[in-house]
């Protein structure tokens, strides 16, 4: 049986309205767990009227501090490290304590100043702070390696707090050198022995976030944003997040408007927000955003030049990158993206084509490549693949491409490049295929490595046709740019190429009749007596074919091919062996296969230009050089 209790007989003191106002005041330990620096500040700064110091409970010991000492500490976490410098010198020359050398060295390393944090930090006190912090020095300034103690002792389960931050340290220069596979595991261990710290989740997150592992990241940013819902650094990091795993879709630009509504936000933070504002936005107000920030972020000169190169702008990428020393990976691709394409704009423009710059984007993609942090993420193999294609070595290559084919089947430059290194190995059926998915209009319809590459593969694939259909459209092209055809054509290389590529290989693969119409329009480009050769050799081969029965996959193909044949050969009534020709097969026609032979013209004629006396190549290596030069496209 439960009973009641007995109520006190005692009166009960009511409590005065100072007590209720002092339970109900907030405290600056209520503002720093809460991590409202702004709040806390404001707090301090009315606290400061009244006080000197003020108490505080971080571990459940009251401790007394100046109120300057905690004004220093918020701004510091506020990102304000110049006024958080100036308060540590103040305290240090009103109090004394070489303690506070230590606090200034943090604040220098935040601001870059390294040299004068690692003097700083020789004055204060001999402790683990001050280890990590001239470890940290060292690592960036190159200085040899500086050991830090980062092993629990043998035996020992738990981890202490000093040690913890030690390893912290050293993750950190890991992730500063690109080393983030070594920085992540550090990360993923401290998770593991303290999942209190909810602050390492936010380094495991961008570990992974350099990594690529972006679901691995959003899973390490979604727990900390559990703990902490209003953090900027967490946000902007799920923005980014989100508008890698999701493009457009994503709602990456309403995440960073949250953020800017924030009641304070340090104006280094403003800046980031800003630039990322740019990238989900797709680049726009790109050169009003972007150049002013290329001395704070590494990042802004990166997207920057990536600006420029989606808006064709290859000179201002070049100009942007030409005398930056690349800091990081990325930077090492970006800068040989622009050294490539600046070497294949001056083989478009008919200028020498730098080897040097070509050399140097080689090497620019290995050093990607090659890293050990890099080299088996999708990035590392495609750059790989391009430092590979640079140097000519096609087929080695291509397991860097097939590797990586799945997450780039609807991009048009990878297809490209896939597609050439495909046929530059011998593979024309694959590279068809490939060449085949790319569907932006200015490489299908201006490029002239596609047309060329494209063409070949069409051909040596036994689809002539093809190959003729796609000149067609390249000549409509050209007439609808100049009212006068010849002229077009005889100042554009694009069908000059084209038609040489189609010619020699429709006649190497026995596709006579494509063959003969290629030599037949490249005759009316050029007077050249080898196309006048070609011309004849592959006429003779339609009429040879349909002599042998291999074109008698109906008569009335055969027939047609024969008759046209001998229109090609009739255009040109001042080349005797020529007329010869036609006229045997027109007798051999009747009297086989009881043909009338039209009068008609071979289709696609036009005026013939006059003659130019020159030295002309052989008939041999105009239609038999395996040896062609073709303009390829080495950009990525």
């Amino acid at each position: 049986m439960t009973y009641a209790r007995r109520r006190s007989t005692r009166p009960t003191k009511k409590r005065t309205a100072v007590q209720e106002e002092r339970e109900t005041l907030p405290t600056l330990d209520s503002f720093l767990d809460a991590r409202n620096y702004v709040g806390a500040l404001t707090f301090l700064e009315h606290m400061s009227l009244s006080h000197q110091t003020i108490t505080t409970t971080p571990y459940g010991t009251e401790t007394a501090k100046p109120i300057k000492h905690w004004m220093a500490y918020c701004n510091y976490h506020l990102g304000n490290f110049e006024v958080a410098s100036d308060l540590y010198h103040e305290l240090l020359e009103s109090e004394r304590e070489p303690t506070y050398y230590l606090d200034i060295a943090c604040c220098d390393i935040m601001m870059g100043n390294l040299r004068e944090a690692q003097i700083n930090a020789t004055k204060g006190p001999y402790d683990s702070l001050r280890d990590r912090i001239e470890y940290l020095v060292a690592a960036q300034l190159d200085q040899g390696v500086k050991m830090l103690p980062v092993s629990q002792k043998p035996g020992s389960q738990d981890i202490s707090p000093e040690l913890c931050k030690n390893q912290l340290c050293q993750a950190h220069v890991h992730y500063l050198n690109g080393r983030y596979t070594e920085a992540v595991a550090i990360y993923d261990r401290l998770v593991d022995q303290h999942p209190d710290f909810p602050a390492i989740r936010i380094y495991q997150a961008y570990c992974n976030f350099k990594l690529e592992y972006y679901d691995k990241a959003l899973q390490a940013v979604q727990e900390y944003l559990r703990i902490n819902p209003r953090s900027p650094t967490g946000l902007n990091l799920l923005a980014c997040l989100n508008h890698k795993l999701y493009g457009e879709r994503s709602n990456s630009v309403e995440i960073v408007r949250s953020i800017e509504e924030s009641s304070y936000l340090p104006p280094s933070t403003e800046m980031i927000l800003k630039h990322n504002k740019v990238v989900f936005k797709n680049g726009e107000d790109s050169l009003q955003v972007l150049p002013p920030l290329t001395e704070e972020f590494g990042e802004a000169k990166q997207n920057l030049t990536i600006f420029y190169l989606k808006n064709d702008l290859i000179q201002d990428a070049y100009a942007n990158m030409r005398d930056h020393q690349p800091t990081c990976n990325f930077e090492y691709t970006l800068k040989g993206i622009v050294l490539t394409l600046i070497a294949q704009s001056q083989g478009a423009m008919g200028e020498t084509v730098s080897d040097e710059n070509l050399r140097a984007a080689q090497e620019m993609f290995e050093v990607m490549g090659s890293s050990p942090e890099d080299c088996d993420t999708v990035s590392g193999r495609q750059a790989m693949a391009s430092s590979l294609f640079l140097k000519g070595k096609f087929s080695e290559s291509l397991k860097y491409f097939e590797s990586i084919e799945q997450f780039f089947v609807e991009d048009d430059a990878f297809n490209m490049n896939y597609g050439i290194a495909l046929a530059s190995s011998g593979r024309y059926s694959s590279a068809e295929s490939v060449l085949a998915r790319i569907e932006t209009e200015k490489i299908r319809n201006e490029d002239l490595s596609y047309a060329n590459w494209m063409a070949r593969c069409h051909c040596l694939n036994g689809h002539a046709e093809q190959a003729w259909d796609l000149f067609l459209s390249r000549k409509v092209l050209s007439m609808d740019e100049s009212d006068n055809l010849d002229s077009s054509m005889s100042d554009n290389s694009n069908l000059y190429g084209l038609l040489q590529v189609i010619a020699n290989d429709c006649y190497r693969t026995g596709q006579f009749l494509y063959s003969a119409r290629a030599f037949q329009e490249l005759a009316k480009i050029e007077e050249n007596e080898s196309f006048d050769a070609g011309k004849r050799a592959a006429c003779v081969g339609v009429f040879y074919q349909v002599m042998v029965g291999q074109k008698m996959h109906t008569d009335a193909q055969g027939r047609e091919e024969l008759n046209e044949a001998v229109n090609i050969l009739q255009f040109d009534l001042s080349d005797r062996v020529a007329q010869n020709h036609a006229k045997q097969m027109i007798e051999w026609g009747q009297k086989n296969l009881n043909m009338n032979f039209s009068n008609d013209d071979a289709p696609f004629m036009g005026s013939r230009p006059s003659r130019r006396g020159a030295d002309y190549d052989s008939l041999e290596n105009s239609a038999g050089d395996e040896e062609e030069s073709y303009s390829e496209s080495d950009g990525e």
